[in-house]
């Protein structure tokens, strides 16, 4: 697509995003000129329209509340300030609606992806909030497939696995003044929870949301007190509360990256080195929860590549229930092949792909105390 774009064919960068992201989209939501596409993902409608001069994208996102509209509306002016680089949300009516326009030569195909990206992430991301926190209302009802009865009740129960194993773990780190490890244990519980049971609506929201204050530049102490409340709020969740978050929709641009395997060990180089290191001097728990955290935290942002994604939930099923020495040379062995690019193995973890199917070996991951 660069290359079209370098030979000023910008339509064809358009057509070639959308293609990118599902090559069923254009017979499916375009017009026969391939000008125009109204392309649903989750509550909202992206309309594309591709003329010969400019490249414009509208998605109608929510109707204003009834009540007092001033609230809503300074989220509205924070969103468009950050974290919204590309598009805007501007007030059409009695709707809020994604709108971003350019000329066709500016529509360089990373550029044209992130708007689109942009627009889908968000609308996700803050349609549920301003729906219980201010009134408003869909325009639209999100498609949605509900997970059968024994899914569900399969995910509420390593949901509270989860949760009920790290406050053992928090408990166990506070008795052993080790404060700094429970930064850890509330990082990887949430990436754990979004790995197995990939939760839609307003419980992703907040658990995204408090991923991204974990990581922030704000005190340490502080961070890991806001994650500790918030996974006592989790345990505190109501079973229906959870149900309706459980779901698949359509999408258009999915909130994951694809993986790529020379990015991944670009951003697994911190772990190598910090692992290798705490390895050395004999800090077997460190090394275990830093590569933990590299594993998980790869998983949270990419739908993982099925050869990487096999050497690591090998080694997390071998390293299950492990002294913590034992656990963090397996966890290490799996970070050189992947290090490497030496990513051979039987294949036994999984009979299948899902991720229900392969969450279900994860209880207990942390070794033992």
């Amino acid at each position: 697509m660069l290359k079209w774009w370098e030979e000023k064919n910008y339509r064809d960068v358009v057509l070639g995003v959308i293609d990118y992201a599902d090559p069923s989209l254009s017979g499916k939501y375009g017009n026969a000129s391939r000008t125009e596409f109204t392309i649903p993902h989750g509550s909202i409608i992206v309309n594309v329209k591709v003329t010969d001069t400019h490249f414009h994208v509208e998605a109608p996102f929510l109707y204003l509340p009834e009540g007092p509209k001033v609230p809503i509306m300074r989220q509205i002016a924070q969103l468009n300030f950050s974290p919204l680089n590309l598009a805007q949300v501007v007030k059409k009516e009695d709707q809020l609606v994604f709108r971003y326009s350019c000329p066709l030569e500016l529509c360089e195909p990373y550029k044209v992806y992130d708007v689109l990206r942009e627009i889908c992430i968000y609308s996700d991301t803050y349609d549920d909030e301003f729906i219980t926190k201010f009134g408003a209302k869909r325009i639209r009802e999100p498609q949605i497939r509900p997970y059968p009865k024994e899914t569900l009740d399969k995910a509420w129960q390593k949901f509270q696995d989860y949760l009920r194993e790290a406050n053992e773990y928090i408990t166990y780190f506070d008795s052993k003044r080790m404060y700094s490890f429970n930064w850890d244990i509330v990082s990887l519980t949430l990436r754990k929870i979004e790995y197995y049971a990939c939760p839609q609506g307003y419980l992703r929201t907040e658990i995204e949301r408090t991923v991204t204050e974990l990581g922030s530049d704000k005190p340490f102490n502080d961070r890991v007190a806001r994650g500790k409340e918030f996974l006592q709020k989790l345990s505190a969740m109501d079973r229906s509360r959870f149900d309706a978050d459980m779901y698949v929709a359509e999408t258009f641009i999915p909130y994951k990256w694809r993986s790529v395997l020379e990015n991944i060990k670009q951003n697994f180089q911190h772990a190598n080195e910090t692992s290798a290191k705490e390895i050395s001097n004999g800090d077997h728990i460190g090394a275990t929860l830093t590569i933990l955290f590299a594993f998980y935290n790869l998983f949270f942002s990419n739908n993982v590549q099925d050869d990487v994604a096999a050497v690591i939930e090998n080694a997390m099923k071998d390293a299950s229930g492990k002294p913590w020495p034992e656990a963090s040379l397996i966890l290490r062995q799996a970070l050189d092949k992947v290090m490497s690019g030496d990513l051979s193995l039987q294949l036994a973890v999984t009979e299948t792909n899902s991720r229900q199917a392969r969450g279900s070996i994860f209880s207990g991951i942390f070794g033992r105390k």
